[in-house]
């Protein structure tokens, strides 16, 4: 078999076939955006042809059975410092603790030590922390599913979070269901390239004349309302900027740093592959105004009667308002992102130039916005006072 799919859009880099190949056939290779695929071998590949029967992105995929009326959810955490530490209300910690209290594992995305993002596991409430925030990466999961798998058959309770795809991936690797495996969907915009932030990186470290030491997409550090970028380094320097002018989050408010599959997502919709699907409630503040104090609240649908029971079992710890999913209906629960005209003319632009290059042409973050938007801020600051 010579490959999986006809064309980049059409693969997700799940790694489900990767996982379920039998001859161990497949490796991921990265690509010159910096995705990941997957690349037969012709030496150890016997045309079985499960590599492509397991691609749900292709094939499509049947959710789990779904509850008639599904529970809805705007959350608060009550504990202020896991609120603080989380992107919007604190939610998945929560149910991470509640699932670890049960003797389970919990897997999400997380940094490793160079602060590139993988799928790691962790089995204490100690180790929550490695997994709170936003991740605006395409997380790298290598054998993350044959390690979910081993575990189930031990009879461990698992609970993997994950984007829509990787939900998905995993199950279809998994080629059954489990009892004791609990699935958590984020609501995604879109997975950003690893290259592109490893360049960030590069260049940040370079600016600031030290290692990174800590990194957080949504930080509340200064601006807790916009939740900007915050980095500190080993050299006691920080920096913190608004999301529509920091290098990489603002390419990726622009759509352009995004997987090719992400434009044709095909779990943009509420048939979520998941027990539970959580994210910012968007809207908040013209749903329920009175309940929005601007430090974040979080969205949770439970999809089934697992996820119901999980929600449940988390309300007491949490000030909450029961919705709708009609009211909770956000743009990519009901659609891919859009792709930018100029995504073509933006990756030729970034291999012949670079990220600098790119980020002063694509963005509208010049050294006047810049100068008009710390004003502005600056401004509502002494209106505070």
């Amino acid at each position: 078999m010579d490959k999986i799919f006809s064309k980049k859009n059409f693969c997700c880099g799940c790694t489900a076939c990767y996982s379920a190949c039998p001859k161990q056939a497949i490796t991921m290779a990265e690509d010159e955006q910096g995705f990941l695929y997957p690349e037969i071998s012709g030496d150890l590949c016997v045309d079985c042809g499960i590599c492509k029967s397991v691609c749900a992105f292709q094939n499509g995929y049947n959710p789990p059975l779904f509850l008639d009326n599904r529970p809805v959810y705007a959350m608060k955490n009550k504990d202020e410092k896991t609120r603080s530490a989380s992107s919007s209300g604190g939610v998945f910690p929560a149910l991470a603790v509640n699932f670890l209290k049960k003797g389970g594992v919990v897997y999400g995305a997380g940094f490793d030590n160079n602060f590139d993002i993988e799928h790691i596991r962790i089995s204490s409430g100690e180790e929550i922390s490695k997994l709170q925030g936003s991740k605006y990466v395409q997380s790298k999961l290598e054998n993350t599913f044959a390690q979910v798998e081993n575990d189930l058959k031990n009879g461990i309770p698992v609970m993997f979070t994950g984007t829509g795809c990787q939900i998905q991936g995993l199950r279809e690797s998994l080629k059954k269901d489990y009892d004791n495996l609990f699935l958590v969907d984020i609501i995604c915009h879109g997975a950003p390239s690893p290259k592109v932030f490893r360049d960030y990186k590069a260049l940040m470290e370079k600016k600031h004349g030290s290692k990174i030491k800590r990194l957080d997409f949504r930080g509340k550090k200064i601006y807790s309302e916009t939740q900007d970028m915050y980095i500190e380094f080993e050299n006691g320097k920080a920096y913190s900027e608004f999301p529509n002018i920091d290098m990489f989050i603002s390419l990726f408010a622009k759509n352009l740093t995004l997987r090719p599959s992400c434009y044709e997502c095909v779990y943009t919709n509420t048939q979520r592959p998941s027990d539970i699907t959580l994210g910012d409630y968007w809207g908040i503040r013209q749903i329920m105004p009175e309940f929005d104090d601007k430090k974040g609240v979080s969205l949770l649908i439970a999809n089934t009667k697992k996820g119901a029971d999980s929600a449940k079992e988390i309300l007491p710890y949490f000030n909450y308002r029961e919705s709708s999913l009609e009211n909770a209906l956000q743009p990519n629960l009901k659609s891919p992102t859009k792709r930018p005209d100029c995504c073509d003319d933006f990756w030729r632009d970034y291999r012949q130039q670079g990220l600098e290059y790119v980020y002063k042409k694509y963005t509208d973050a010049t050294a006047l916005f810049k100068i008009n938007r710390r004003v502005k801020n600056k401004i509502k600051k002494a209106l505070k006072k």
